[in-house]
């Protein structure tokens, strides 16, 4: 089945790539966001029969250096020039849903696409990947606003370099909710300590802003580790949906996409 359109969500760490034929997705995928993104990104391509396929491109990037990787890529495939999500169509889509984003010249592409992804207003969605963040809609589709604080892996990579014992070469999912090892102390401390930050804040943004009854979302690279995180330091009533910011990204250029349902 030919690629016709391919999306790209450029992160800070990884690549997130989706490809569909005739509004089905046919695969997501995650590259690495090294000094190789290019080559994989073109390998992908060519594993997939897009090479010179006219495919439409879209992306959506917060790294600039990966950005130039990417499109690399793309034109070592023969694709033709990609549609960035600028400023100005972020401002375009916003008033043609009827939503007011003050900051949109400033705001990242993939909180913008956060925002679009669940398609209703009165909502907030958690996006747990190098940095957790969260950001709000009120039942108007103004934009509240967003909290950011460092992701799981930054958390650990700062213990090491900010700590003399302190250290982990990798997190895990803790056995416990509290450890007699390093390793499993700091783990534990990451883990369930996101999934208490979620928590909290969360709660906070329902009450300060009334939204108690309206949908959490839960998307991002470590979501489903911060799922995890909450069957232990919850509750909390959310929606799984690792492919939240991907369909953000097609919703901004007025596509909709056939997905799997969230859960």
């Amino acid at each position: 089945m030919a690629l016709d359109l391919l999306l790209l969500e450029i992160g800070n760490t990884n690549i997130h790539v989706l490809w569909s034929s005739q509004g089905s997705v046919e695969q997501v995928l995650s590259i690495p966001g090294d000094n190789a993104a290019s080559a994989h990104i073109s390998s992908f391509l060519e594993e997939v029969g897009a090479k010179g396929s006219g495919a439409r491109v879209l992306v959506s990037s917060v790294n600039e250096a990966l950005l130039s990787q990417a499109l690399a890529g793309i034109s070592e495939a023969g694709l033709g020039k990609a549609e960035l999500l600028t400023p100005a169509v972020m401002a375009r889509r916003s008033a043609e849903l009827g939503l007011d984003v003050p900051n949109y010249h400033f705001l990242g592409g993939d909180l913008f696409c956060d925002l679009l992804g669940p398609r209703r207003n009165g909502m907030i969605v958690i996006d747990a990947g190098t940095a957790i963040k969260a950001v709000a809609l009120d039942k108007s589709g103004h934009f509240l606003g967003g909290a950011i604080a460092p992701g799981q892996e930054m958390m650990r990579v700062s213990l090491n370099s900010g700590t003399s014992h302190a250290k982990s070469d990798e997190l895990f999912f803790p056995r416990e909710l509290l450890s007699l090892s390093t390793e499993g102390a700091i783990s534990s401390g990451i883990v369930f300590g996101a999934a208490a930050w979620v928590k909290g804040l969360v709660e906070a943004i329902q009450a300060k802003y009334g939204l108690y009854g309206m949908p959490v979302f839960l998307t991002g690279g470590d979501c489903q580790t911060v799922e995890k995180g909450l069957a232990e330091v919850g509750p909390l009533d959310f929606i799984l949906d690792p492919q939240l910011t991907l369909k953000g990204l097609a919703w901004a250029f007025g596509l909709e996409l056939s997905f799997p349902e969230s859960r």
